[in-house]
């Protein structure tokens, strides 16, 4: 375990979340602060609007210049929402949103993925890999295979994967990304295990135990200096207690 504070308290779990989380396997949220406050008065009519949410959607994604969302129904079931309120439909089944980013990634089937980056309008790069795609950071596809997760983007006309390096053996999940960094679980039979992976690496530069092998570890956040996450630590009397524990990334010893 890392040599880090550990402060106890969900209230204060839930505080340190809220400051510290970058992003989670899903995204990035957008900060909203015109929508939670009241603007104050002489505040210019263009600077308090808020860009619309569709109706039942779930967020997926938000990044600089706006957000992805899906409706799960209506058709197409995707789309991209600038914060100035101009909608951009998606076409295609499934997307995925690099955290912190406006890039969207479409699996278009048959181990062929379209990364467009939203903000800027350029032209989709198309990348052809085996796998199953589990996450994107930046332009850099997650991507899974028997030999376990691989690291995949596009130079030039070139496709570079890489093999994460550095993880304990055992099935992996990607629990959260950040620009630059993965977080990645392990499960083993009798513990389980929690990475910070840098990707200009593809290694992984920090590793913890989980205090409860079966529980494991929630809340999980993870950038180029830090990882966090909700740990359960066993108490002196009966029950447990939980607490929030983060700490600088360094490598396992």
């Amino acid at each position: 375990m890392p040599s880090a504070p550990v402060l106890f308290g969900r209230r204060l779990a839930a505080a340190l979340l809220t400051l510290a989380t970058v992003s989670a396997v899903t995204g990035t949220l957008p900060a909203a602060p015109a929508a939670a406050a009241a603007p104050a008065a002489g505040t210019p009519a263009a600077a308090r609007d808020v860009a619309p949410f569709p109706k039942g959607a779930t967020l997926i994604g938000g990044g600089r210049t706006g957000f992805l969302a899906w409706t799960g129904t209506a058709s197409p079931s995707y789309s991209w929402t600038a914060y100035d309120g101009t909608v951009t439909p998606l076409p295609g089944s499934r997307y995925l949103a690099a955290a912190g980013t406006d890039t969207v990634v479409e699996d278009r089937g048959d181990d062929t993925y379209a990364l467009r980056d939203m903000g800027s309008g350029a032209e989709p790069v198309v990348i052809t890999t085996p796998g199953t795609l589990l996450s994107v950071v930046d332009a850099t596809l997650v991507m899974q295979d028997a030999q376990g997760i691989h690291l995949v983007r596009k130079d030039g006309d070139k496709v570079v994967r890489r093999p994460v390096t550095g993880l304990p053996s055992g099935p992996v999940s990607v629990r959260s990304t950040a620009p630059g960094v993965l977080t990645v679980s392990t499960s083993q039979a009798s513990a389980a295990f929690l990475s910070l992976v840098h990707v200009a690496t593809a290694s992984a530069v920090r590793t913890v135990e989980a205090r409860n092998n079966v529980l494991g570890f929630e809340s999980v956040a993870g950038s180029k200096t830090h990882l966090a996450w909700y740990d359960y630590t066993p108490r002196t009397t009966a029950g447990r207690s939980t607490s929030w524990t983060s700490g600088p990334a360094r490598r396992r010893s």
